[in-house]
C-alpha cells in the first residue's frame, strides 16, 4: 500500500522535482542529437562540467540555473507566477520565432538546448508546461487535471497569442500526460499507478490538440515502461531499438516514462537519457523530475552521487548546489557553491507558489 506523504514531504519532493528537471535540461546537452551509444559513461566528477557553460570553470553557474528561470517564465506565462522582470513577460517570442537571435534574453529555455526548429521547441515547453502544471494541480480526481491543464494553457494562449502556450496548445495531451505523472508522483503513487493514470489522461486529452500523425501517446507509453521493465539485455538499448529517441511527443516522453520507471534515483535517470541521446535535454529533464516527485524525502544524499546530494541542497534552498555543489559534498556539508541568495531561493520560491495553487485547487475540491 502506498504511503501518502504529508505537506512537508510534498514539499520537499516538489522542490527536488524542480531541481531534477534543471540538472537534467544542463546535463543532457552533453549529447543532444547524437546517437545511442551503450558505453556513454559520465563519470561524477564530469557533471561540473556538463552542468556548466562552455568555457566556465567547475562550480560556476551553469545551465540548471538556467532551467529554473526557463521554468519560472513559463510558470509567469500560465498565470502560476508573477512576472518580476521584463525577462518574465508573457507575451515574449518563442526561441524558435527568433531565428536571427539565438541569445534573445526572452528564450524560455536555455541556449543550446533545442534544435531551431518549432515543433522540438514546443514538444519541450509543453513537458516544461506539465512539470509545472502537474506540482500546482491535484491528480485527484484525474479528470479535474486533465481539464485543469487545457484550461491553463487555453487561458495563457488567450492573454497573448505570441506566447509560447499559443503553440503548445496543440501538444495538450502532452503537456496532460507529464502533469498526470508529476502529480500523481507527489500523492505517493508507485510508478505502475502512475503510467497508468498518464496513460489514461493521454486518451482522455488526445482530442485537445491538432491532430498529430503517428501512433497514439497513450498506447506508446505503456508500451515503451513495459518493455524497458521486461528487457532481458539493457533497457535503454531497448528503448533506442524500439521507442526512439527524437524530439516526437510519441518518442520522447515515453522515453522518460521508461527510463523513470528502471532508476533508482534522479542521476541515475540522468545517465541513461545521456545514454540515450536524440532529444536527451528533455528526456533527462523529464526523468529526472519523475524519479525525484517519487523519492521521500529522507532518501539516502550526499557524497553517492551528485544529483542526489544535490538535489537535497536545493531543497535547503540553494539551487546553485543543485547541480555541481553535491560532487564535493557530504550529507553535514553545506552546498559547495551557493552563493547567489536570488538562484538559492529560486527553485524554494517557485515550489511555493505552485504548491499553494495545488492546496487551494483541492480545498475548491473539497468543499463541492
Amino acid at each position: 500500500m502506498n504511503r501518502v506523504p504529508d505537506e512537508v514531504e510534498v514539499a520537499r519532493r516538489a522542490r527536488r522535482t524542480l531541481a531534477a528537471v534543471g540538472a537534467g535540461l544542463a546535463v543532457g546537452r552533453a549529447r543532444l542529437d547524437q546517437a545511442p551509444d551503450p558505453d556513454f559513461t559520465v563519470p561524477d566528477s564530469d557533471f561540473t562540467d556538463l552542468a556548466g557553460p562552455e568555457g566556465a570553470p567547475p562550480g560556476s553557474a551553469g545551465s540548471g540555473p538556467a532551467g529554473i528561470a526557463a521554468l519560472r517564465r513559463i510558470a509567469v506565462a500560465l498565470g502560476l507566477a508573477p512576472p518580476d522582470s521584463q525577462h518574465d513577460d508573457p507575451g515574449a517570442a518563442r526561441p524558435s520565432d527568433q531565428a536571427a537571435s539565438d541569445s534573445a534574453p526572452t528564450s524560455h529555455l536555455p541556449r543550446g538546448a533545442w534544435p531551431g526548429d518549432r515543433a522540438s521547441s514546443t514538444v519541450d515547453e509543453a513537458c516544461l508546461a506539465g512539470v509545472l502544471l502537474g506540482i500546482a494541480l491535484p491528480a485527484d480526481p484525474l479528470s479535474e487535471l486533465v481539464c485543469g491543464v487545457k484550461m491553463a494553457l487555453t487561458t495563457a494562449a488567450g492573454r497573448s497569442p505570441r506566447s509560447f502556450a499559443a503553440d503548445v496548445l496543440e501538444f495538450v495531451d502532452v503537456a496532460t500526460v507529464v502533469a498526470a505523472g508529476v502529480s500523481a508522483g507527489l500523492s505517493g503513487t508507485d510508478h505502475a499507478q502512475r503510467v497508468a493514470l498518464a496513460v489514461w489522461a493521454a486518451d482522455e486529452a488526445a482530442g485537445s490538440g491538432a491532430y498529430r500523425p503517428g501512433p497514439a501517446l497513450s498506447a506508446r507509453l505503456g508500451w515503451a515502461c513495459a518493455l524497458a521493465e521486461r528487457a532481458e539485455g539493457d533497457p535503454v538499448d531497448v528503448l533506442a531499438l524500439l521507442v526512439g529517441n527524437s524530439a516526437a511527443p510519441q518518442e520522447c516522453v515515453p522515453a522518460a516514462f521508461a527510463i523513470a520507471g528502471i532508476s533508482q534515483d534522479e542521476q541515475a535517470a540522468q545517465r541513461a537519457a545521456l545514454t540515450l541521446g536524440g532529444r536527451c535535454t528533455i528526456i533527462a529533464a523529464i526523468a529526472g523530475g519523475l524519479v525525484a516527485t517519487a523519492t521521500p524525502a529522507d532518501a539516502a544524499t550526499g557524497a553517492e552521487g551528485a544529483i542526489e546530494g544535490a538535489i537535497e541542497g536545493a531543497i535547503e534552498g540553494a539551487f546553485e548546489g543543485a547541480i555541481e555543489g553535491a560532487i564535493e559534498r557530504s550529507p553535514e556539508s553545506p552546498s559547495a557553491w551557493a552563493a547567489d541568495d536570488a538562484s538559492a531561493s529560486a527553485v524554494g520560491e517557485l515550489a511555493d507558489r505552485l504548491l499553494a495553487r495545488r492546496a487551494g485547487a483541492a480545498a475548491g475540491r473539497d468543499t463541492d
